[in-house]
Formats: C-alpha cells, structure tokens, sequence
C-alpha cells in the first residue's frame, strides 16, 4: 500500500476589520521585536500588518499579502469593544459576548458535521483538559488505563454545549454541514469558525469570500487562565492505493497528484506545500506559516482525535456530540459513554 499524507493544524479563523485602500498601501510598521510575538499576543491591527516571509522570500504585510476576504469592518470591531486576541477560554467567552451585544454571530458552529466538532472544539478540549494534566496520557491510552469519566472530559462536552446556551452560534447550528459553515463565514454571517488550515488557506487567499476586508487566525485558547495552550497539530492520510485490478492506474494517479498535479492543488488551497517542497513559489496564504511556526514551536502538541482514539470510541464521539449539543446526553453523560468506548477496547 502507499499512502500519502498532509500536515495541519486546526485553527480558528477571525474576520478581522475591512482594508481601505490607503490603508493597504501604508500599512502600519511593526515594532522590531514583533516577530518574537505571538499571535494571540498582538492586537487585532497589530495581527494585520505583522510582517511575514512569504515564499517570494520577502517580507510584507499580511494584510498585503493575504487577501482581503471578509465583510466585517473596523466599526464593526470597534462597537464591539475588541482590540486584543483572548488567551484562555475565559477571554474567548468575553469575546464572543462583546460580538454578540455589537449585533455580531460570534461563531460558527457545524453542529451537522460532527467530524469538524470532533477536530475542533472537542480535540482543543482534550489537548487542554486531559493531556496537559497528564503527560503519560497516550502510554495509558495504549494500555486501556485512561479514564474518561472524570469533571475534566465532562467540561469538555460541557464548553461546546455552553456555546450555543449563550447564543455565541449561528440558529440552527445543528443542521450546519462543513460546506454550510465555511460559506455562513465567507458570507459574513460570523466572526470566527473552527477550521483546519487546508480550509483555512481558501478563506484567506481564494475566492471563497466577499472581496472587501481581511481575514486572520489563531490559535483557539481552549486553556484555563494561567496556563498555556495546547494547540492541535497533526496529519492525516491523503490516499491510499490498494493491490486491486485497478492498482497501476491509481498508482499513476496518485504520483501525478504528488507529482507534477501537486502544484496545482497547491496554487487552487493556497494553503502550505505539506507533501513537498514546491520547486516555483506557491501561491499560499502566508498567515498559515507564521501560525504553523508557532504551533510547531509549542512545549506540547496534541493530534486530532481520531488519530488516537479507537474507532469504537470514534464512532461513538459523532453522535455523541451532537446529542449533548441537542440536549439529548448531559456532558457527565457523554464523558461516562466515551470512556465505555475505551473500556470495551480494553477488555475491562
């Protein structure tokens, strides 16, 4: 079998205020130390004009060199009372009511695709509750010894339900699908969404957006106050060619998508070259860098879920957030269920 595979991060993408042209021709000069900033340290403006290397090898403005892709404006920012990123889920709450109050959807959630649950919140949730409690998670993953029927995976459920109780979601989240979610947030229709950066990457440098503004990310502070962020990192299988009477044609399918058809791909997502290094320079967006760079350079990472959960508890997890977020499972509930999952694979 080959396989191929690609490396992301999921990230939340913030409509950020709308450009004027004098403002994209002279944009504001960083400070000299901003590149050893964080993201989630910079203000909202700050975010717009840090400069980054793109792929041409020069340095320039992200708010030149990502496209002006969003609908919000910078009143719309300021009636808001936003000028700083949160850095806990704390802030994160504070911020979603400000937007609400300024008349603004705070957040998209894609209640009817339970994947994107599972790979967003949910995941931010485990990598801040569980594993940044306990180092040895995956050795008692492996050994059928984790539980999960504990306060801490009970707040998990309990912080994505939490969500739409307060109106931070768009009505009718729950019937949302991923194609559904991404376009409420081209639209306009939210101030942030949960995505990963090979949907990221279209929304900042394609067309799948209102011309007009500009669109920035960061890492979504799942954290408690005090304490540093656990960001989701990790790759998943792109393709996969089995010994089938049709192998020597997938194989030649699958060298042109990673071959000579891969710049293709890459110059349509604009995201970052994940299978190879690209010999011209790609055409991405160059946020996803900076915020890739400092992902990686985090003390801790965790995978999505599905790279480590078993698929008995994969299967469970789907449904399983979409009845707490329908108010059919408690969170105490669904961190009892969840950890049954666990159980079974183990044999206890």
């Amino acid at each position: 079998m080959r396989h191929s595979s690609r490396g992301y991060a999921i990230v939340l993408v913030l409509l950020l205020s709308a450009a004027s042209a004098e403002a994209q021709q002279q944009p504001a000069s960083p400070e000299p130390d901003q590149p050893s900033q964080t993201l989630k340290q910079l203000s909202i403006e700050e975010l717009s004009n840090i400069d980054v290397t793109s792929t041409l090898k020069h340095a320039e403005p992200i708010s030149q060199a990502a496209a002006a892709i969003s609908v919000l404006t910078g009143d719309d920012i300021r009636r808001a009372g936003i000028t700083t990123l949160p850095s806990d889920f704390a802030q994160f709450l504070a911020v979603c009511e400000q937007l609400k109050q300024a008349g603004i959807t705070p957040l998209v959630l894609d209640g009817g695709f339970p994947n994107m649950l599972a790979n967003g919140p949910f995941s931010y949730g485990f990598a801040n509750n569980v594993a940044a409690r306990q180092p040895d998670w995956r050795q008692q993953l492996a050994a059928g010894r984790l539980d999960l029927d504990t306060p801490e995976v009970a707040d998990v459920f309990a912080k994505i339900k939490l969500l739409p109780e307060r109106g931070y979601v768009q009505a009718g989240f729950l019937n949302t699908g991923y194609d559904d979610g991404i376009q409420l947030f081209a639209d306009g229709r939210a101030a942030m969404a949960f995505e990963g950066t090979w949907a990221a990457g279209r929304l900042m440098g394609g067309k799948a957006t209102q011309a007009g503004a500009q669109v920035g990310i960061f890492t979504p502070p799942w954290n408690a106050p005090g304490k540093q962020v656990v960001p989701v990192l990790g790759s998943e299988t792109g393709f996969a060619v089995c010994d089938t009477r049709h192998r020597e044609a997938a194989l030649q399918f699958l060298d042109y998508l990673v071959g000579r058809g891969y710049p293709l791909q890459q110059m349509k997502r604009k995201n970052i070259p994940s299978m190879k290094r690209l010999a011209a320079p790609a055409v991405n967006a160059p946020q996803l860098t900076a915020a890739i760079a400092q992902i990686s350079a985090a003390p801790q990472a965790v995978p999505p879920y599905y790279v480590f959960l078993p698929a008995s508890a994969i299967e469970l997890l789907h449904p399983l957030l979409q009845e707490v977020l329908a108010g059919q499972a408690t969170p105490q509930q669904a961190a009892a269920r969840l950890n049954a999952a666990l159980d079974h694979r183990s044999g206890r």
